[in-house]
């Protein structure tokens, strides 16, 4: 049923062309291997690196853009002073504690979900269905305790890492950018957290604005009261908006799309995207999945729908984090880069899109501008596991053993295991060299003097 939609897709964040390369570095003894690898698992393979005469330059910070529209939030309409700087920085702080914990209960604490219940209501007679039951279901967080991850944050699997980035300001309004990432090729999402004052006067998070579904939760929840009325109680939707009833009329349809995406089906998801009205094509969290499923369409279809989602959705970051890899993926390293640069300008810059970028350039083997712009990502967080495994795989084009050293050395720092690379391919090379001999010796000299 279409109530599965929250829990099925949009708390789904896309799996968007994260590469990390083929390396030996293992979480759990078991060897990654990036689906969409900007580096071959053959050193060998690599075409020479071309000379460029002018390189790229690492970006200062750029300011924030508009990002997504921000109608959802409720201190639009709020006559209550904005949350300070120092408010939003102690809030800021607060919210990363919380997430590390990874306790619901501590970051349920810090959402205001009753200004959302509000907005999910919008339109709907609130006297003829129970809001705070909905919204208890559509949380999934009725039955957790206390240790339990909360959904938004843990509800992704092991070895994902949420991290938030910063606070931006919007209009003099604070929000917090956060990054997920996932183990292995998984991918990279962002949120952002609009904060908000109560009429008591706390500072909280006001809503949750997800990449996956481009769109904010209260806007998400507002779709599943309604899907959960129409079966339960469709009086409730009498003063419903002319746009809600026609979700209403045509919520079969998505749910088929929904369940597409879900098996895997994307003909059928296309299929049954062509029977939806025009306006609600052009919904955002409906056209992310037809993008999503565009390469069934063929590389003509495919390019046909990309350039209707720049069209539709011009400079937002939610599409543009899907198209930098839909564009790299078409071989448009450029278009994938004019996409990087302005998710950075939205989101306001993130390491890791600096790894993004070198990646590119590694996989087309301009290895001094995939070193540059990884070796950024690492100076501005050095704890970026994937940089860390990028710059590995740079170095074994280069031959330079000292460096692959050094970030082995490094993840291990990092608490990362590592595998018996003479088993791990792409490392030949380097097993052979006297780096690794000595490497190896340090190494077992360092576990006889912990042994008891």
């Amino acid at each position: 049923m279409f109530s599965r939609w929250l829990a099925a897709v949009l708390l789904r964040p896309l799996k968007i062309w994260v590469v990390t390369g083929v390396l030996g570095w293992v979480a759990g003894g078991v060897p990654c291997h990036a689906q969409e690898s900007a580096t071959a698992v053959s050193p060998a393979g690599l075409k020479p690196p071309v000379d460029t005469a002018a390189e790229d330059s690492p970006p200062n910070p750029a300011p924030a853009g508009e990002g997504p529209s921000d109608e959802a939030s409720a201190e639009t309409t709020s006559a209550l002073p904005k949350p300070t700087q120092q408010e939003a920085q102690a809030f800021f702080d607060s919210f990363k504690v919380a997430v590390a914990s990874g306790e619901a209960n501590r970051i349920n604490g810090l959402f205001d979900w009753d200004a959302i219940l509000v907005r999910g209501s919008t339109g709907i007679d609130s006297t003829k269905f129970d809001g705070p039951e909905l919204l208890a279901k559509f949380r999934g967080i009725d039955g957790l305790v206390a240790g339990d991850a909360h959904p938004i944050i843990g509800e992704f699997g092991a070895g994902s890492t949420y991290k938030p980035l910063r606070v931006r300001y919007r209009a003099g309004r604070p929000e917090l950018v956060c990054r997920l990432l996932f183990p292995g090729s998984g991918g990279v999402t962002y949120q952002f957290v609009p904060l908000i004052r109560r009429v008591d006067g706390a500072v909280l998070a006001g809503d949750l604005y997800l990449f996956s579904s481009g769109e904010y939760i209260s806007e998400t929840f507002h779709r599943y009261v309604l899907s959960s009325l129409a079966r339960t109680n469709p009086d409730a939707l009498s003063r419903t908006s002319a746009k809600d009833r026609e979700f209403v009329r045509h919520l079969e349809t998505c749910e088929r799309m929904v369940q597409g995406i879900n098996s895997g089906d994307h003909d059928d998801l296309l299929a049954a995207y062509v029977l939806l009205p025009s306006t609600l094509q052009r919904e955002k969290p409906i056209f992310l999945l037809k993008l999503r499923s565009a390469p069934k369409l063929g590389l003509h279809g495919w390019q046909k729908t990309i350039d209707e989602a720049r069209s539709l959705f011009p400079g937002d970051p939610t599409f543009d984090l899907q198209l930098m890899g839909d564009y790299n993926k078409l071989g448009k390293r450029d278009e994938a880069l004019a996409a990087i640069e302005r998710l950075e300008k939205s989101i306001g810059g993130d390491p890791f899109l600096l790894l993004l970028r070198g990646n590119l350039y590694l996989q087309i083997a301009q290895l001094g501008l995939a070193q540059k712009w990884i070796d950024n990502a690492i100076l501005a967080e050095p704890g970026l596991v994937p940089a860390r495994l990028s710059r590995i795989n740079c170095a074994l084009y280069q031959n330079d053993f000292a460096e692959v050293v050094k970030q082995l050395e490094a993840l291990e720092g990092l608490g990362q295991q590592l595998a018996d690379l003479t088993k791990v391919s792409g490392y030949k090379r380097f097993v052979a060299s006297p780096e690794y001999r000595n490497w190896m010796q340090t190494r077992r000299k360092n576990a006889q003097a912990k042994a008891p």
